[in-house]
């Protein structure tokens, strides 16, 4: 996990979020790209933020459990975060007005 490696090289809140949404984001266009799909953080989003989440809620309470047991716990509550997002249809806030480029 991106989180993990991050606070074992001392980088910090904003390493450990970043390389968590690194990995997660990375990920699943891997997969998309595999599968041969137009990948879905280009055009949903709701996807990344569970994973900063992630990274935060890691550095916050990294020093206050076993590591082994926080990742197993923080990894099952992104996962059921990121179907709830799915079932809802949750999103974050994303531009309503769409640009449109003149081709000549």
């Amino acid at each position: 996990i991106g989180a993990v490696k991050a606070d074992l090289a001392g980088l910090g809140f904003f390493g450990i979020t970043l390389l968590a949404i690194i990995t997660a984001v990375g990920g699943g266009i891997l997969r998309d790209v595999v599968l041969r799909r137009m990948p879905k953080h280009f055009f949903t989003g709701f996807y990344a933020t569970p994973a900063f989440l992630f990274g935060a809620t890691y550095y916050l309470i990294r020093e206050y459990m076993v590591l082994d047991l926080l990742v197993y716990v923080l990894i099952f509550s992104t996962f059921v975060l990121r179907i709830l997002g799915i079932y809802y249809d949750l999103s974050v806030w994303v531009p309503v007005k769409k640009i449109e480029i003149k081709k000549n």
